[in-house]
């Protein structure tokens, strides 16, 4: 696939929710799908704002914590964004998923296996895939472990670009642009180390002559950058 960096994703989700009506612990996907008006309205605002990238919310939805279920609420919640980006988009927003840690734990944390990761996130890639969304997007992934895994996972089901946000990863676990596991972009958002997060910010104006970065929304910033760098400033 071809686009052009940088590019613009939507921004908070759950707060917005939240403030739509949601309780606070109530499963967002049970949420959006009894409120689909509220979650179309959200995707709506964040387009008019800008956003090229619009994650379908199934941030979460996965087999360990949503069980047999958890194919027919992501098909719902694909189809519900694919219908608000055909309608608001113009023919120029891309869709992405919204992948999350699976939930599951290995050792010395759990007893996960290796194989018990893989599968949680190959099954999650597959309807992904059938579905056909733009771009591969996992958020919030706080191990390298894991991260690893589910970027195996992509690799070995599909050719479709990956982003991978890093949330507060330990320095001595980072490696940013693994030459065997490399994704094709760094996302940039409210969660990254607030230095890191500058360094790139800094990075990605000087590479694509932008003077500021717009917040409006709370819109992330993803770009295309030369990480090996980047990682050498940092580390």
């Amino acid at each position: 696939m071809n686009f052009s960096y940088p590019l613009l994703l939507d921004g908070a989700t759950g707060s917005n929710l939240i403030a739509a009506g949601m309780n606070p612990g109530e499963r967002t996907a049970d949420f959006i799908l009894s409120h689909p008006d509220v979650m179309t309205d959200l995707q709506r605002r964040y387009i008019e704002a800008g956003a090229s990238v619009i994650p379908a919310p199934t941030f979460g939805v996965n087999p360990t914590k949503f069980g047999p279920e958890y194919s027919d609420v992501l098909r719902r919640l694909v189809s519900l964004t694919r219908n608000t980006v055909e309608k608001y988009g113009s023919g120029k927003v891309l869709i992405s998923s919204d992948i999350s840690p699976c939930g599951l734990f290995a050792e010395p944390m759990g007893n996960a296996t290796f194989d018990d990761i893989y599968n949680d996130f190959a099954a999650q890639v597959k309807i992904f895939v059938e579905e056909g969304v733009d771009i591969l997007t996992f958020m919030t992934m706080y191990s390298l472990y894991e991260s690893r895994i589910a970027l195996l996972a992509c690799k070995e089901i599909s050719n479709k670009p990956i982003f991978m946000d890093l949330y507060r990863l330990m320095n001595e676990e980072v490696s940013l642009n693994n030459k065997h596991h490399k994704r094709d972009a760094v996302i940039i958002s409210q969660s990254t180390i607030d230095g890191v997060r500058d360094l790139l910010l800094e990075k990605a104006c000087n590479e694509y002559s932008l003077n500021s970065i717009n917040h409006e929304y709370d819109m992330e910033f993803i770009s295309k950058l030369h990480l090996d760098s980047i990682a050498e400033k940092i580390y």
